[in-house]
């Protein structure tokens, strides 16, 4: 699954609420320094994914030497937002001026950045921004009430309440020059990833996960040497105990199969399969909800083309 399908345009909004969270004190990564810049973000980027809970803002603010305005968002839902009966994006913003500047709304259009950030018409990117700042972005988004699709859907298995925490980096070139080859050195289990009709190309690195989300570092080849582009995301979706809920709905649905299309060897039968499986297997949520949090990874990985969607496929 490309996590929380990860297609999330978040817009600005009215109704919202302002809350001040202040802490965030003895950072590392405060100010950036003279010389190294490039080590000393890629670090940052380290300590960002690595980060037990980057949807708490006091652990983030930590890290980046800053404290956030909090503002609640519950109207003008994006593209992924909408498909819940109610959402609710929090999203925070430095206090103070820092190298961190909040980027426009628009960019938070996480998982489908443009390759090339230095085009303002595509991103939105200020023209003339000054040197050794970085437009920011940081916004947890948790959506209610999620439908159930059919089984041959590939988010067929999301759960009915998600959330996801977004932080986006956009004009990191306006810091340092940090090329794939610096990105690879620093992080050495990073995989590539192609790109679909629905996705482009990008870099994903997953650092060890957690029992209740995972995470992972993003980043956009650029059209030129250095990155421009660069997020950390975390989700339940990336949890260990997520993923053995999901084996086991998906062990539900092998079994289905092998019952329903024994009787039924065709491939014209797919209505008929899904609601077949959804009666006898349910939602991942079924699992979710009854999976004892015991922090012990699941006992293999998650395979989506191992996971039968209709009689058609052996």
């Amino acid at each position: 699954m490309n996590l929380m399908g990860l297609a999330r345009l978040f817009v600005a909004a009215s109704c919202c609420v302002f809350l001040r969270l202040d802490h965030a004190q003895g950072s590392t990564f405060a100010i950036p320094p003279d010389g190294g810049r490039q080590d000393w973000f890629l670090d940052m980027l380290q300590a960002l994914v690595d980060v037990d809970g980057p949807g708490d803002p006091a652990k983030v603010g930590a890290i980046l030497g800053v404290t956030f305005d909090k503002t609640v968002v519950t109207t003008s839902p994006s593209f992924s937002e909408h498909w819940g009966r109610s959402f609710e994006r929090d999203e925070y913003a430095p206090t103070t001026k820092t190298w961190l500047e909040p980027a426009p709304l628009d960019y938070a259009y996480a998982g489908y950045w443009h390759p090339d950030a230095a085009d303002a018409g595509v991103t939105g990117r200020p023209g003339g921004a000054p040197r050794g700042v970085v437009n920011f972005k940081y916004f947890e988004s948790k959506r209610f009430g999620l439908p159930q699709g059919p089984v041959d859907i590939v988010a067929f298995d999301h759960l009915r309440d998600d959330s996801e925490v977004h932080i986006l980096f956009e004009g990191i070139d306006r810091l340092a020059c940090i090329t794939l080859d610096d990105v690879k050195s620093h992080f050495p289990g990073i995989e590539h990833v192609e790109a679909t009709d629905a996705s482009l190309e990008l870099y994903a690195y997953y650092p060890p996960g957690r029992e209740d989300a995972g995470a992972v570092l993003t980043i956009y080849p650029p059209r030129g040497r250095c990155i421009t582009q660069a997020s950390v995301g975390d989700t339940p979706a990336f949890g260990w105990r997520y993923a053995r809920a999901q084996n086991r709905f998906f062990d539900c649905l092998k079994q289905a199969a092998a019952q329903f299309c024994g009787s039924h060897p065709t491939d014209r039968q797919d209505t008929a399969f899904n609601a077949y499986a959804r009666k006898r297997c349910g939602g991942v949520d079924r699992y979710y909800d009854t999976e004892a949090r015991t922090n012990q990874q699941p006992a293999q990985k998650v395979d989506l083309d191992s996971v039968p969607t209709s009689c058609s496929i052996p």
